[in-house]
């Protein structure tokens, strides 16, 4: 039986250069939509962080399983990380327990297969104008929620929730600002007498996922689409790494596993992509992606132009859902599908230039 409590604590930092370079990252440009500079320019008035920003901290979080709080920053640094980061690592301790075999060689292994997020409250930042500029600090959770045997390894579901301590509260307080889920293969397999699915039932889980079926889904599409289309730059993958996901096949390719050394395009930032598709068709005034998921069916690879297409679902009656997916525009083949959306208005800030984040 897997344990229900966090096998893994991480501890990350930011700062507003780390939000803009992230927003970089996933392609914001104020030609493709004016509104996008409200990401990537800190004087601006509307100035705040990509709603997906904190699914990029994991890959740069610091072990926080002895971390005692100070003044120093484990994971604020100019370095970059190594791949798999800490709190990527299946720990040695539940492989022991679960009679699985470690990889002999994990480098460039995981694959991501699948997403969901969801934003409780909007991401803090230290005003630009602050006298002094603070690191805000995360505290990440992680618990795996399911384990599921695949020929050549397993398949993961590991949820993580995200924190802010604030030093200024009762009792150093921690404040759950969302919750994300991940599918991902790693090349360790199950012991041969152990083919079950273990999947231990999560008492609580903060993600509250929209409501979706793949009927739902198959029905709203039949309706026409809104869509938008943008064009990877070979320097796309070299820029978001530089967010903390550092997997060798976003530069070198994986010849092993799909028989080309062209690099791929990192599956969070595709998502990303697909977040600034909907944002610019459907939010309106202080609108902002508040939950998300998908499906990652196959890769794409910098130089390709994707189309983002996408449905409203209007039988909603209290939010705002979109449907959506992401072709390649030369093959027309799908390589984000099942997507879903919800926006709403922005969340309840935990302040801004009065953020008093503990390191």
């Amino acid at each position: 039986m897997i344990t229900l409590e966090p096998h893994q604590r991480g501890i990350a930092h930011y700062t507003s250069r780390d939000l803009i370079l992230y927003s970089f990252g996933v392609g914001c440009n104020p030609k493709d939509d004016p509104n996008e500079i409200k990401y990537l320019y800190e004087h601006d008035k509307r100035f705040s962080a990509f709603p997906t920003f904190l699914l990029s901290l994991p890959f740069r979080a610091a072990d926080g399983t002895n971390h005692t709080n100070g003044n120093h920053c484990p994971s604020l640094g100019f370095g970059m990380t190594p791949f798999p980061p800490p709190l990527m690592a299946p720990p040695s301790r539940l492989l022991a327990s679960l009679a699985m075999e470690p990889p002999q060689n994990q480098q460039g292994a995981v694959i991501h297969l699948g997403q969901k997020f969801r934003l409780h409250k909007q991401i803090p930042f230290c005003a630009p104008d602050a006298e002094k500029q603070i690191p805000v600090r995360v505290d990440i959770e992680n618990r795996i929620i399911s384990l599921r045997p695949h020929k050549n390894g397993t398949i993961s579901t590991v949820e993580s929730n995200f924190y802010i301590r604030d030093s200024t509260a009762e009792k150093n307080e921690q404040t759950l600002i969302a919750t994300s889920q991940m599918v991902a293969f790693y090349p360790i397999r199950l012991s041969d007498g152990d083919t079950s699915t273990s999947t231990p039932v999560l008492p609580s889980s903060a993600l509250n996922p929209v409501p979706s079926t793949k009927a739902t889904v198959r029905n709203v599409k039949v309706n026409p689409f809104a869509s938008l289309r943008y064009k990877m730059a070979n320097s796309q993958a070299l820029l978001y790494r530089l967010s903390g996901d550092t997997n060798r096949i976003h530069v070198e390719g994986a010849p092993e596993l799909f028989g080309t050394t062209h690099p791929i395009l990192h599956g969070l930032c595709t998502l990303g992509y697909a977040v600034r598709a909907i944002i610019s068709t459907y939010a309106k005034n202080s609108e902002e992606c508040t939950y998300v998921e998908c499906e990652f069916k196959r890769p794409l690879f910098v130089g390709d132009e994707i189309e983002i297409r996408m449905w409203e679902d209007k039988s909603r009656n209290n939010e705002k859902v979109i449907f959506f997916e992401a072709r390649t525009t030369k093959n027309d083949e799908i390589v984000v599908d099942m997507g879903v959306a919800s926006l709403s208005q922005e969340q309840k800030s935990l302040g801004r230039g009065s953020l008093n984040a503990k390191l």
